[in-house]
C-alpha cells in the first residue's frame, strides 16, 4: 500500500525492473540508481525474487478477497497479465463498491419507509379528521334552524326561551356590580370588579337530546366597552352555574359572573348558532356598610354569609392583666366582636373564618394599624358545619388613644363595613 502512504519495503511486487538491471547479468543502469545492486549483498536471481514477491502479493490480495493467479514456481517466468498489486487494488475497489451499494440501498430504504408510513398516516388522518368533522357537525347542529329574533327578557320576570333542541323557563332575578371577590376568596377581579347575575332555569321540553349550557354561553355587552364572556373562576362567587345539563322538569338556581367594571348593558344567552335570548341589565352596586356600635350589620359587598356586631370599645395600657404583649404605642384599642352565620350556610357544608388580617384601625389623621394578638382573648373565629352559628372574640389594635375608624376587610383588602370609634 505504499502507493497510498508513501514508499515502504513491504515485499509487494512493484513491476518488472528494467532489462538493463543487474539482475539479468548486465551492468547496473546508470540512469536508474534505484536498481543498482548492493555491493555488500549480491543481487538475487530474478526467479527467486519474483517468486517471493508473487507469493507476498497473493497473500495481500487474498486479504482483499481478490482471486490471484497461482504463485510462480522457482525457475519459471512470472505472469504479467495482472500485477498482484493491481489485482489487490481492484479487489479493494470492488469491496468498496459493494459497501457503498449496500449503504445507499439501506439509506434509501430508511428514507422511503418513513415516507410511506407518514403518507399512510396522513391519508388515515384525513379520513379520521373528515369523519370527526362530520361527527362534530352532527353534534353541534341542532334540529332547529337556529335562533331567529332573540327572546327579549325582563329582569325579575320569567320567560320561555328556546335553546337548540330544548326549551327553558329562565328568570334573571338580580344583577349586582361587586367591587371585590366573594368573602374569603383570593381570586380578585382583573378588571377591578365583578358583575354577578343571579338566575334560575327550568327545562320544559321532553326531547331525548339535551344541549349543555356552559359559563361561556353567557355574554355581557356593556353600554360602552367590549363584550365579555362568563368567568369560570368568578371571584369565588357561589353557586356558580358553570355547566348545566338539565333533564326535563329539572331546575337550577345560581349565578353567572363577569370580570368587568361595567354595570349597564345587555346579558345574552348564546351558542354556536347565535343569540337565543337577551335581557337589559342595570346592576346595583352595593355600598360599604356604616355600622353602629352594639348593632348587628350584614355587609353587602362580597356576598358575605354572616352578620357582625362591634361593641364596647375601650383602651388598655401596659400593666393591664389583659395585655399579653407590651404595646409599642403604649396602649391597645380593644373591641368585642360577635359574628353570626347566615341561616343554612353551615348546613350546606361550607364554612368561613375571621383572622387578624380582616380588621384594621385607622386613627384620625394617622396610618392604618392591623389587628394583632397582643391582648388576651383575641382569637381567630372559624365557622364550620356542626359548630355553633354564633361566636365571639376580642379584637385588639396597638395604637395610641384617640378617635378613628375600624374597618372589616375582605381577603383582597377591600372594605366591607366600617365603625366610628369615639375618642376615650
Amino acid at each position: 500500500m505504499g502507493w497510498l502512504f508513501g514508499k515502504k519495503d513491504d515485499g509487494l511486487y512493484r513491476g518488472d525492473p528494467p532489462v538493463s538491471t543487474a539482475v539479468l547479468g548486465q551492468a547496473p543502469d546508470r540512469l536508474n540508481p534505484a536498481y543498482q545492486g548492493n555491493p555488500q549483498s549480491p543481487a538475487q536471481p530474478f526467479t527467486v525474487r519474483a517468486a517471493q514477491q508473487s507469493t507476498a502479493a497473493a497473500a495481500q490480495a487474498a486479504a482483499f478477497g481478490a482471486v490471484q493467479a497461482p504463485p510462480v514456481a522457482p525457475g519459471q517466468p512470472p505472469t504479467h497479465a495482472i500485477p498482484p498489486e493491481v489485482a489487490a487494488a481492484m479487489a479493494y475497489a470492488q469491496n468498496q463498491q459493494r459497501f457503498v451499494t449496500r449503504t445507499i440501498t439501506r439509506s434509501m430504504v430508511g428514507f422511503l419507509l418513513p415516507l410511506l408510513l407518514v403518507g399512510g398516516l396522513v391519508v388515515a388522518g384525513f379520513v379520521v379528521v373528515g369523519g370527526l368533522g362530520d361527527e362534530i357537525g352532527d353534534r353541534f347542529s341542532s334540529g332547529r334552524s337556529g335562533p331567529g329574533r332573540p327572546f327579549e327578557g325582563v329582569v325579575g320576570a320569567p320567560g320561555d326561551v328556546a335553546l337548540g333542541d330544548n326549551d327553558y323557563r329562565i328568570t334573571i332575578e338580580a344583577a349586582t356590580a361587586q367591587p371585590s371577590a366573594a368573602w374569603g376568596s383570593s381570586f380578585t377581579p382583573a378588571s377591578g370588579a365583578f358583575l354577578v347575575i343571579q338566575l334560575s332555569l327550568t327545562r320544559t321540553d321532553r326531547n331525548a337530546d339535551v344541549d349543555q349550557i356552559s359559563w361561556f354561553d353567557w355574554e355581557f355587552v356593556p353600554e360602552s366597552g367590549e363584550l365579555v364572556e362568563g368567568a369560570l373562576i368568578a371571584g369565588g362567587y357561589e353557586p356558580l352555574l358553570s355547566t348545566l345539563i338539565l333533564q326535563p322538569d329539572d331546575t337550577a338556581t345560581g349565578l353567572v359572573a363577569f370580570d368587568t367594571t361595567a354595570s349597564v348593558g345587555t346579558l345574552r344567552l348564546t351558542n354556536f348558532d347565535g343569540t337565543w335570548a337577551q335581557w337589559p341589565i342595570t346592576a346595583a352596586t352595593p355600598a360599604v356598610v356604616a355600622g353602629e356600635l352594639a348593632t348587628g350589620v350584614r355587609p353587602e359587598v362580597g356576598q358575605t354569609p354572616f352578620s357582625v356586631t362591634v361593641a364596647n370599645p375601650r383602651w388598655i395600657s401596659t400593666g393591664d392583666p389583659a395585655v399579653r404583649i407590651v404595646p409599642a404605642s403604649g396602649s391597645y384599642l380593644v373591641l368585642e366582636v360577635t359574628v353570626t352565620a347566615d341561616e343554612g350556610v353551615l348546613a350546606a357544608g361550607s364554612g368561613f373564618s375571621f383572622g387578624y388580617a380582616n380588621w384594621q384601625f385607622t386613627p384620625a389623621g394617622g396610618t392604618s394599624v392591623p389587628s394583632g394578638f397582643g391582648v388576651v382573648g383575641t382569637e381567630i373565629l372559624a365557622f364550620s358545619p356542626g359548630q355553633p352559628s354564633t361566636s365571639s372574640t376580642l379584637v385588639g389594635f396597638d395604637a395610641p388613644r384617640g378617635a378613628g375608624t375600624v374597618d372589616l376587610l375582605n381577603s383582597d383588602g377591600s372594605v366591607l363595613a366600617t365603625w366610628q370609634i369615639p375618642a376615650p
